[in-house]
């Protein structure tokens, strides 16, 4: 005979003759107050927040993530005080409110590495001259030693590209799990398979919360690889921070509730003397914590994510080196102006439109099926064009680059395509040619963002005529001026 899932325990419905906790308020009634008012507090600080972004929004690639980001704490204790008010809906809540939690620590990812560099072309430049790559953090690095270092299936890789590329899966994979789970959670709800109160196999509860968590564990694993490697770079931006601010309260939404309903999944309320109905337990405790917590990191979240350093006129930022010992100017991150729209608007309206997430999860499966067997590759990986430090180039390989300059030469006498790196991913010295094949990623269709192919000197061997003169156009490289 199949399990049954226990309705006493699964009832959410409250009874008419409960106990009082407080004076004359039941536990639901005292929830509601206490989480109506934490609730208030989060959604108008974080509002406010928003639409000061919104309306400064000088720099719409960092400041977009910065907006989604903010939103989840809205989001989150809207969510929670409605389980509170209607426990027999509370699952239906909690999973649909649950997806937005993916949508935040893929906004996190993403912010951070347009800190880094303004769009995916550069960012993968930027990373492929990365050094040094610091090795994995506790518990990989033990795993690491005990399968082989780095002849094992945890070395770490020698390219920086391939790196960034395994943080960026196991970032994604998350909006992906989360999605499926979300959806699971629902039908086998409806189906009555779910079965919250119960951690039986049998039902779908029990394996909804496990993967949920081992996908979690995964990419806060990785971001705070992520954040180890490139603190020092980015200490102008405080990421640690902006990392606090959405670690925790991704902890306390995910790993608190997880750890209350795994705890109390066997607790007996049918005592008619007891203050805590079945419903009370499951989920008003934990919803009423979230509610709290939700006005404390909303008020945390001005000092995390700030909106005076996009104003007109602010302090200017720079991007960094993926190679400080180089040295060299550093491009400085330009504000444009303010295109928010009417009252902000069209900002939010920037922030609501996922699609870039969407191209994000394709383009991690595509590097998994097919850019990770052609990693070795890329350019990052040659030995007669190191990424990593400065030689001498022999002169059979200048003849087989087919040209007559070394390849490090300054930037100022050779040609330098619109889609190259700026100058201080090399200090002051540039190789333009390597990333002259990666031209229009930005434009490419959908699933067209794998692993690059490798360097084909032959290809690239165009040079402006003497008339020409650089002038530095930003980010995206050098344009020219007739003399």
């Amino acid at each position: 005979m199949a399990p049954q899932c226990n309705q006493t325990l699964e009832d959410m419905s409250l009874p008419d003759d409960q106990a009082t906790i407080i004076g004359n308020f039941t536990f639901n009634q005292t929830a509601r107050i206490l989480g109506g008012i934490s609730t208030a507090v989060a959604v108008l600080v974080s509002v406010y927040l928003i639409f000061r972004h919104a309306l400064s929004y000088t720099k719409p690639r960092e400041q977009r993530q910065i907006i989604r980001i903010a939103a989840l704490v809205p989001i989150y204790a809207l969510a929670s005080y409605l389980q509170i008010c209607f426990y027999t809906h509370a699952v239906y809540i909690g999973a649909i409110s649950s997806l937005y939690e993916a949508v935040a620590l893929a906004a996190f990812f993403s912010l951070i590495c347009h800190y880094v560099a303004p769009d995916l072309h550069s960012q993968k430049n930027f990373f492929r001259e990365m050094t040094p790559i610091q090795g994995w953090i506790i518990p990989v690095s033990w795993l690491s030693k005990c399968t082989g270092g780095q002849r094992g299936p945890f070395r770490v890789p020698r390219s920086g590209l391939t790196w960034f590329n395994i943080i960026w899966v196991c970032v994604y994979q998350y909006c992906f799990i989360r999605t499926a789970m979300t959806f699971v959670s629902v039908f086998t709800e409806a189906a009555g398979k779910y079965c919250e109160s119960s951690n039986n196999p049998a039902f779908a509860h029990i394996w909804v919360t496990l993967i949920e968590l081992v996908s979690l564990v995964i990419t806060m694993f990785n971001l705070i690889q992520f954040y180890f490697q490139l603190k020092k770079p980015l200490a102008e931006y405080k990421p640690l921070t902006k990392f606090i601010a959405i670690k925790l309260v991704v902890f306390l939404s995910v790993i608190q509730t997880s750890i209350i309903s795994l705890v109390t999944s066997h607790v007996d309320t049918s005592d008619p003397k007891s203050k805590f109905a079945n419903g009370d337990i499951k989920v008003g405790i934990p919803n009423l914590l979230l509610c709290i917590e939700m006005a404390c990191f909303a008020i945390f979240h001005l000092f995390a994510f700030p909106h005076q350093p996009y104003h007109p006129g602010a302090k200017p930022t720079f991007y960094p080196a993926p190679d400080a010992s180089r040295g060299g100017a550093q491009t400085e991150n330009r504000m444009q102006s303010p295109s928010g729209g009417f009252l902000g608007f069209g900002a939010i309206l920037d922030a609501i439109n996922v699609w870039d997430f969407f191209k994000a999860v394709v383009r991690g499966f595509r590097w998994v099926f097919v850019g990770a067997k052609n990693r070795q590759n890329d350019i990052s990986y040659q030995a007669k064009l190191p990424v990593h430090q400065d030689d001498e180039t022999n002169d059979s390989e200048l003849a087989h680059m087919g040209n007559a300059q070394h390849p490090l030469q300054p930037q100022s006498q050779e040609y330098v395509s619109m889609t190259s790196p700026p100058p201080q991913y090399h200090g002051q010295y540039s190789a333009p040619q390597r990333y002259e094949q990666y031209r229009g990623e930005e434009g490419a269709s959908l699933v067209y963002h794998a692993q690059p192919e490798p360097y084909d000197p032959q290809r690239f061997r165009q040079t402006p005529s003497p008339s020409q003169q650089p002038l530095h156009s930003g980010y995206g490289g050098m344009a020219y001026r007739s003399g």
